[in-house]
C-alpha cells in the first residue's frame, strides 16, 4: 500500500519537473536518509502507514532537518 502511493506521489511530482527517487529496495528509513544525503536529496518524503491513514506526507528538509506535513 505504501509503495503505491509512493509511486502514485513520485508520478505527479515528476510531471510537475521535479526529480523524484523511489525506495524499492525496502530499506530501513536511517539507510534511506543516508542515501539521500549521498545522492544531495534537497528534500525527502516520508510516507508510511500512518502517513497514508491521514492522507499527510513529511516533507523533511536535508539542510536544515526541519520537517512540516503536506496534504497528499
Amino acid at each position: 500500500k505504501e509503495l503505491s502511493a509512493a509511486l502514485k506521489l513520485a508520478d505527479k511530482l515528476r510531471k510537475e519537473n521535479n526529480s523524484v527517487e523511489v525506495d524499492l529496495m525496502a530499506r530501513n528509513v536511517g539507510k534511506q536518509m543516508q542515501y539521500a544525503d549521498k545522492i544531495g536529496a534537497q528534500n525527502v518524503i516520508v510516507l508510511g502507514p500512518d502517513e497514508i491513514k491521514k492522507k499527510k506526507a513529511k516533507v523533511k528538509d536535508m539542510k536544515s532537518g526541519k520537517e512540516k506535513s503536506i496534504g497528499i
